[in-house]
């Protein structure tokens, strides 16, 4: 397989396993504490080694706006690697005069994607936004990383609405969305392939006809002969005799159409025979484009847009529309599990937080946010981006509504009379009923897909959509300078650390047992910490032997001798001396 090669990349391949450990100080509650979401301020590389122990193989939807490095905005890079070669680029700005741009910002995206890839469940999937500048450099490191054998998509969107005056040659506005599954495999494997990578949409309104028979909504196709190249001639029950035309679609078989008028699933208008199209026989969902439907997931300007209403000014510049993460979050289908959590280390203005907020109010599910962010406005832009959805904000200005879902009109529909009227009458009456509520309705039709929206000039406070999250720091590291045991570790923190450092995945708190001195089992391994003391024999009596085969004991130190150890299948480990910290 072809494999990219850059400068220094030979010495940061395993820097992800040499970052240490730091510690975790939630300092606030926002609205409910215990949702579960997470908001870190800190270097994404320190916090996310900080949250592997909690959250590996737990994590199944990552979203990342990594820096795009086109070179119109400076960088820094400040990653502690071992190596003379990167350590001459320490706190240096990186900008377009710098001939290895390209290679100090892969060194930096490297060991990021390398923890992400841990954190993500076997069935999730990791979708990055990047640009034209290096996008063909990350679809070659995330290959290596991810495995080219389960990259899935590279997505496409414009993500300027309009044209550059200033550009030299081609107006650059489209951007992409890289697509992994942590296992491709697991995406069938887990459930059917309508659990995963459907888009759902509203087609009820595409089928308007009911003939209360217990069928459901239907509509009226056209019909077309099976054959393009051998039309034929069929006689109807009620003694029509038709020659099926040559078409596009939907093309039937004579034998299909003899079931169909058997079944009383053929309509006559006038001559004219149509096919009754259930909305029950559609597969549920849609497979998504690999272009991004515009009306669906809306340019950069939205995105400025919404934190205009949250702040009344511009605080952070082209954030991602929160309906771009929505739509990537409704085509990753299967949400009806207890914990789908989304996770974003370069959180930025808070979009994801905020997307994954007002999905959950309008489908009723609990997915839940974890977000990083290192830089200075992580609390006066992040923070307080997410409190304000959450409890709810002050707002002048213009408000939306959408008062039908998005509408695609294909040439079939168009050239279809009966729909097409049908549609025209129904927005007429949709405009008649919702003329007092609104200032101005609009009407959109661009991409071949109608949309009308209704606006609303208003001044009021904008209700919070509820839940809430702990906003938390990076602190210390897990050991201070004299290599002992930070005053700020608590006995889960420890716990957790050590079960993930022993078996490699995370553990939670209702598997800790401080009183027991249990730390959590893995194939009936128990894994027990005496933290402050002796190991002693009346600690051994303690111990679960009818659930465990052997035994990890972390403690100062054991009263038991060499051979009683071996004896009774315990690996004793000195505190702490003997806890990883890498």
């Amino acid at each position: 397989m072809p494999s990219l090669k850059w400068i220094g990349k030979k010495d940061i391949k395993n820097h992800h396993n040499e970052v240490e450990y730091r510690v975790i100080d939630c300092k606030e509650n926002i609205g409910d504490p215990d949702t579960g979401n997470l908001i870190v301020k800190g270097d994404n590389l320190l916090a996310l080694k900080a949250l592997l122990p909690y959250y590996a193989g737990k994590i199944k939807m990552i979203y990342i706006d990594p820096p795009y490095n086109t070179g119109n905005t400076s960088w820094v890079y400040n990653d502690a690697v071992d190596s003379p070669v990167i350590k001459k680029w320490l706190e240096k700005t990186i900008d377009s005069n710098d001939l290895s741009r390209s290679d100090k910002w892969l060194c930096m995206l490297y060991p990021r994607m390398k923890l992400l890839h841990q954190f993500l469940q076997e069935d999730g999937l990791i979708y990055i936004s990047i640009d034209d500048a290096e996008v063909f450099n990350l679809k070659l490191m995330t290959d290596e990383i991810f495995g080219k054998n389960n990259y899935l998509s590279t997505m496409t969107w414009r993500g300027m609405h309009t044209v550059r005056n200033s550009s030299k040659d081609f107006n650059k506005n489209t951007e992409y969305v890289l697509c992994y599954a942590k296992n491709k495999n697991k995406l069938i494997e887990t459930g059917n392939t309508d659990t995963y990578l459907r888009y759902s949409v509203d087609k009820t309104k595409n089928y308007p006809y009911d003939d209360n028979d217990g069928n459901g909504g239907y509509k009226l196709d056209p019909i077309y002969a099976r054959n393009y190249a051998k039309p034929y001639k069929y006689v109807f029950l009620n003694g029509v005799e038709w020659e099926a035309p040559r078409g596009n679609y939907p093309r039937y078989s004579l034998t299909t159409l003899a079931e169909m008028d058997i079944a009383n699933e053929i309509v006559f208008t006038g001559k004219e025979p149509k096919a009754k199209r259930y909305l029950k026989n559609v597969q549920e969902g849609v497979p998504p484009d690999t272009l991004l439907p515009q009306n669906i997931v809306g340019f950069n300007k939205n995105g400025t847009d919404q934190l205009y209403k949250l702040f009344e000014d511009k605080v952070f510049n082209q954030p991602k529309p929160t309906d771009l993460i929505r739509f990537l979050m409704k085509i990753q289908r299967k949400v009806d599990e207890k914990d789908f959590i989304v996770m974003d280390s370069f959180a930025g203005s808070g979009s994801t937080a905020h997307a994954v907020l007002e999905q959950n109010e309008e489908d009723g599910q609990n997915r839940k946010f974890i977000l990083i962010e290192m830089e200075d406005y992580a609390e006066t832009v992040t923070v307080e981006r997410v409190k304000k959805v959450v409890t709810g904000y002050k707002f002048t200005g213009k408000v939306k509504t959408k008062l039908i879902e998005p509408v695609k009109i294909n040439i079939t529909k168009l050239l279809n009379e009966e729909y097409m009227s049908s549609l025209q009458k129904d927005i007429v009456d949709l405009i008649s009923n919702y003329e007092g509520s609104f200032s101005k309705i609009e009407k959109d039709f661009s991409d071949n897909t109608l949309s009308i929206v209704g606006i609303k000039e208003v001044e009021e406070f904008m209700t919070g959509l509820g839940g809430g999250f702990q906003y938390c720091e990076l602190t210390e590291p897990l050991f201070d300078e004299l290599g002992l045991l930070s005053e700020h570790i608590t006995y889960s923190m420890l716990a957790k650390h050590i079960y993930f450092t022993e078996f490699g995945i995370a553990t939670s708190d209702s598997r800790i047992n401080e009183e027991l001195y249990f730390a959590g089992s893995y194939e009936k391994i128990g894994l027990y910490l005496f933290l402050d003391k002796k190991f002693t024999r009346n600690d051994f009596k303690k111990l679960d032997t009818k659930n465990h085969e052997s035994f990890i004991i972390y403690a100062d130190s054991s009263t038991l001798t060499t051979e009683q150890l071996k004896e009774y299948k315990i690996s004793l480990k000195k505190l702490p001396f003997d806890i990883k910290d890498k």
